[in-house]
């Protein structure tokens, strides 16, 4: 088996759980003679690939003249969502113009559109503007790849997972280890909020770390 995995950091450039839980669940995977193909948005160079390929999103091309990436972009309306930045950063206005000059350009006729996005891979004040480019980048990297399965952790790459299937229909896992509410409590933003049901809605199945968080998840998210 082979799986697209999206991660937002890899050790040893961390800010914390996630890039240490993606790394021990890899390496388990790969033990087990699963293939694995991870996405960070940025590669440093050191990090501990072991056997598996890892992609750096920022060396990937965006080519909007592909007639499928036209197709699934101009229907895309996910990206048009305004937000305020929180939980990890301070509020910052989302700059809708990002996808509205991709899709312009993607629909025109008399131009080859393509692009390479730079990023940073934190948790700084375009975090929301990183989250919409990954994705797009994740819908270059389906076409150009084979693989059996899709696996998104957390909700900053749960675009790019949604992404992945909608080109490639293939079969979408995402990985839950922590909800908006254990992060801001009851004082959620709902931007946040919705991509975390959005990734869950669109996915085939949902893994979450505790039973703890699976009772939120069925709870709060309606998730079945």
């Amino acid at each position: 088996m082979k799986v697209l995995m999206f991660g937002w950091e890899f050790p040893p450039h961390i800010s914390g759980g996630l890039g240490t839980a993606c790394y021990g669940l890899t390496k388990a995977l790969l033990k087990q003679g699963v293939d694995v193909l991870f996405v960070v948005p940025k590669l440093h160079g050191d990090e501990d690939r072991m056997s598996m390929k890892m992609f750096n999103a920022s060396d990937v091309t965006i080519n909007f003249k592909d007639i499928l990436l036209r197709e699934y972009w101009e229907k895309f309306s996910y990206l048009e969502v305004g937000s305020r930045l929180v939980p990890y950063t301070s509020p910052e206005a989302f700059e809708k113009s990002i996808e509205s000059e991709a899709r312009h350009e993607a629909v025109s006729e008399n131009t080859i559109y393509s692009k390479q996005y730079s990023f940073s891979g934190k948790y700084g004040p375009n975090l929301m503007e990183e989250v919409a480019r990954y994705a797009l980048v994740a819908s270059q990297i389906a076409m150009e790849n084979d693989f059996d399965v899709i696996h998104a952790h957390d909700w900053l790459t749960y675009p790019a997972g949604i992404a992945a299937k909608k080109i490639s229909g293939k079969p979408l896992v995402v990985h839950m280890h922590a909800t908006e509410f254990d992060r801001s409590g009851e004082n959620i933003n709902e931007i946040v909020y919705n991509i975390e049901k959005d990734g869950m809605m669109a996915a085939d199945a949902v893994i979450t770390v505790s039973h703890f968080t699976r009772n939120i998840v069925l709870s709060r998210y309606g998730i079945e």
